[in-house]
């Protein structure tokens, strides 16, 4: 499971789940997050396992009410802000450090 940045396509092996207004992608994350259990006791194939739409359709999940909804989100974005900042901070460093590393190797550049 991920959460996208951006806007982006997926073909058939993907499920893929778009908020709809009162519900948060932070709210649907972890909703379906929580019911992986479930949707996976109905996942078939040989090559790798996959949900239909229609039987991922059947799948029951709880809706609290907006109030809970919302002040799940107000808590719960913060985080995931701060997570995805982290992570492509990370992804930055590791960029540097791959192109860092070959020239402290051989000598191009020293550490003073």
């Amino acid at each position: 499971m991920a959460i996208a940045r951006n806007e982006l396509t997926t073909n058939q092996g993907f499920k893929s789940f778009v908020p709809t207004s009162g519900y948060s992608t932070a709210f649907i994350y972890y909703t379906v997050k929580s019911s992986l259990k479930t949707i996976t006791q109905y996942a078939s194939g040989s090559t790798f396992k996959e949900v239909s739409g229609a039987v991922l359709k059947t799948v029951k999940i709880c809706l609290p009410k907006s109030s809970v909804v919302e002040h799940f989100t107000n808590a719960v974005e913060p985080i995931l802000k701060r997570q995805d900042l982290l992570e492509q901070e990370n992804q930055q460093l590791a960029q540097l450090r791959d192109w860092l590393l070959p020239l402290l190797m051989n000598g191009q550049v020293t550490v003073a």
